[in-house]
């Protein structure tokens, strides 16, 4: 549901919906005129005598259905050519964003290796220093007592 959301707030997502509705819009209106007009053509063996003038109109109006269906497809593949580029530039991003963020966990993950290390000498350092000064004080106390 989460995803859902983020995409009806994304203006790309709402901009890809508008152009791809836009789209088939032109294509429904360009196949209904040309369908339209069709319709109302005469028979392929009627004589155009008396009303050739109306035949043209007809097959005019066709053409201009045909035209608007060739629009229609034409921008709705710019449409899609136009999202396409934004989401592999998009998608590019992200790989870019996920890299640094791996290089950027890779380098704390090293300074914390470094940072145990360190410690860890610290450690063994800080052992050394009390073994030789209990020695130094066992030492001490033999000489006094002794």
């Amino acid at each position: 549901m989460n995803l859902f959301l983020k995409l009806l707030s994304s203006p790309w997502f709402l901009g890809d919906v508008l152009l791809s509705v836009s789209g088939g819009l032109i294509v429904w209106w360009g196949l209904r005129v040309e369908k339209k007009a069709e319709k109302l053509l005469p028979p392929n063996d009627f004589k155009p005598d008396l009303y050739d003038d109306i035949i043209k109109k007809q097959k005019r109006e066709v053409e201009r259905g045909w035209r608007i269906l060739m629009a229609g497809i034409i921008f709705e593949v710019v449409a899609a050519f136009g999202i396409s580029i934004i989401s592999g530039i998009e998608i590019a991003d992200l790989n870019d964003e996920a890299s640094s963020a791996k290089t950027d966990a890779a380098h704390a993950n090293e300074r914390a290796l470094t940072n145990e290390l360190a410690v860890a000498l610290l450690t063994s350092n800080n052992f050394a220093l009390q073994k030789q000064l209990f020695e130094s004080s066992n030492r001490l106390v033999s000489k006094i007592h002794g």
